[in-house]
């Protein structure tokens, strides 16, 4: 307003009064207007109404609640299932444990064939196969090895318990069970190697071996 502005004196620049507080800016366009208080209560124009869809029109799908209980039928089904996966998982146990019996070639192989057995082994069955198996089966962890007798017999000394342990390739039983296949069948060492999965010069000393400690622990007859 005119009366905030103090007019200058010869030439000088006008100023504002004391106190006087500017009210005309560019962005008002020079113009006072007067704003709402904020105290000043004012009507908010009408919403529109949301008009909703009825129940023929759309269908309503129900939260899922996951804190419900399933029917007692579809428990009886999952058990089903379980109980059927269980018995197909042991039966491809069974079918697995038998294919890799098949594959390696030793004295349980041929378990459920005494025709085989006798071709094999000489012996009249697999039960009696196994209980010479048994009788000598103790003793086995006393059998010098061919090897170690050899070294100790270069160099003049008695073959101890702990000249006996040695790296065996093949379990016992497997050992023994070469051991009668070579004297029954009279097969190579190159093929007895083949079928054993080990070395010819293997199979060799796992039969000396074998007649060495059969030798001592059946005696010889007289």
């Amino acid at each position: 307003m005119e009366s905030d502005l103090v007019e200058p004196k010869e030439g000088g620049r006008r100023r504002l009064a004391k106190g006087a507080i500017p009210m005309l800016f560019e962005w008002n366009a020079y113009r006072l207007t007067t704003r709402p208080s904020v105290w000043e209560r004012r009507e908010r124009p009408e919403e529109p109404e949301l008009s909703l869809p009825l129940e023929s029109d759309t269908e309503v799908s129900a939260d899922h609640d996951y804190c419900a209980i399933p029917e007692p039928s579809s428990l009886d089904l999952s058990c089903a299932a379980n109980e059927d996966l269980a018995c197909e998982v042991e039966e491809l146990k069974k079918q697995l444990q038998e294919l890799r019996l098949q594959r390696n070639f030793g004295l349980q192989r041929f378990a459920g064939s005494d025709e085989d057995i006798r071709f094999y082994t000489r012996f009249p069955s697999y039960d009696h196969s196994m209980a010479f198996w048994w009788l000598t089966e103790p003793s086995v962890h006393k059998m010098v090895r061919i090897t170690r007798a050899r070294a100790a017999a270069k160099k003049n000394e008695e073959v101890t318990r702990s000249c006996v342990s040695g790296r065996q390739v093949l379990q016992p039983i497997d050992e023994f069970f070469l051991f009668l296949v070579h004297l029954s069948v009279g097969l190579k060492e190159r093929d007895l190697g083949h079928r054993f999965g080990i070395h010819s010069s293997t199979v060799s000393r796992v039969v000396s071996s074998w007649t060495n400690y059969l030798y001592t622990l059946l005696g010889v007859s007289e």
